[in-house]
């Protein structure tokens, strides 16, 4: 039974990097192949295998279904303690990543369960071949056995796309003429992303001009390139953009979110909670907190489908909000400079 469970497994990788080859060329899927196989050995001693109970098995694979096509990407499993089945009682499904790992952590703290963060799509897949296995060698009249899962083939998986859309999207830049920001791309890909931008650079007429690349999901968990534009056109809107912030902020309430930091901090409190803002930052958005799990705990009520909420140590932000003042000074120094330059000009013209 071990035997047939392994061969279909090749099987499924097989068809996978064949599509991969078809989709995105023989890089990705020779990248996928090798990381997709590696040897069971390690595999068995970096996994943790988690059993289902056979009367639990056909609604869990229901319920994951129904969580996908309700745009849930992400489950939080309670794996069960002293050999026990998994709780399915406990589930939770998420949009995001890091929502899923808010709420895991916030019950660790709160109620000392330890939680773990799934992407549902493989998860499903693995059980529902575990199902269909077990139905087609299982005897006639045989009462359904538990099912196991092994999470250990699941983080491989998820390695492996990685590895495979980091290089793909790097590569389709490239040949634009595009030089992306690959540690941004890896970052955002590995935090599992539905929608993010990086920056990048395209040199025109010898000169390195930059790019803003928006990357987003389709509903097969594929990255894929939206939009390619200058990036100069968010200067002349006046944000300045801020991977710590998840977004965009004005100079002007730059500098208000920093006297109001200050202020928060005089009163004892360490942590801010605001949502991920791209169309930019202000003042109010920000609630301040005397501890982590009371902000971890206004974000998570807080955040739904489209709004998400993050957390920050008042430190961290205040640091990235004077980073992001300097830069601006930096940037605006050549203009003035420019400027004088064309008065001296013109003066010399003049004379």
């Amino acid at each position: 039974m071990q035997e047939r469970d392994v061969s279909a497994h090749d099987m499924l990788s097989l068809v996978m990097a064949i599509a991969m080859a078809v989709m995105y060329g023989p890089v990705a899927a020779g990248i996928f192949w090798v990381l997709a196989n590696v040897k069971e050995e390690k595999q068995t001693e970096n996994s943790i295998v988690v059993r289902v109970a056979a009367k639990e098995t056909a609604d869990l694979n229901r319920e994951l279904k129904d969580a996908m096509q309700k745009g849930m990407y992400y489950v939080s499993l309670d794996f069960g303690k002293d050999g026990q089945p998994m709780r399915t009682d406990t589930m939770q499904f998420f949009a995001t990543k890091p929502e899923a790992q808010e709420h895991n952590y916030l019950r660790r703290t709160a109620d000392n369960e330890y939680m773990v963060a799934y992407p549902i799509q493989p998860l499903q897949q693995q059980l529902e071949r575990r199902i269909e296995l077990q139905q087609l060698t299982g005897s006639p009249g045989q009462e359904p056995k538990d099912i196991t899962i092994d999470t250990g083939r699941i983080v491989f998986e998820e390695r492996a796309r990685r590895e495979v859309f980091t290089e793909e999207i790097s590569r389709q830049l490239r040949e634009r003429g595009i030089q992306p920001n690959l540690k941004q791309l890896s970052e955002n890909i590995t935090d599992d992303k539905l929608q993010f931008e990086i920056t990048g650079s395209r040199r025109e007429q010898g000169v390195e001009k930059p790019q803003v690349i928006r990357i987003e999901q389709n509903e097969d968990r594929a990255f894929l390139i939206r939009s390619i534009e200058p990036q100069q056109q968010q200067k002349i809107m006046g944000y300045m953009e801020s991977k710590v912030l998840e977004g965009t902020v004005r100079r002007e309430d730059a500098l208000e979110i920093k006297n109001m930091l200050q202020e928060e901090k005089a009163n004892g409190n360490r942590f801010v909670a605001f949502p991920a803002e791209p169309g930019g930052l202000k003042k109010d958005d920000l609630t301040a907190f005397k501890s982590s799990f009371a902000a971890l705990e206004h974000a998570y009520e807080n955040s739904t489908d489209r709004d998400r909420y993050i957390v920050r140590s008042i430190t961290v932000v205040e640091k990235e909000i004077n980073h992001l003042l300097e830069n601006k000074k930096e940037l605006e120094k050549p203009k003035e400079n420019e400027r004088e330059d064309k008065r001296s000009r013109g003066q010399e013209i003049s004379r």
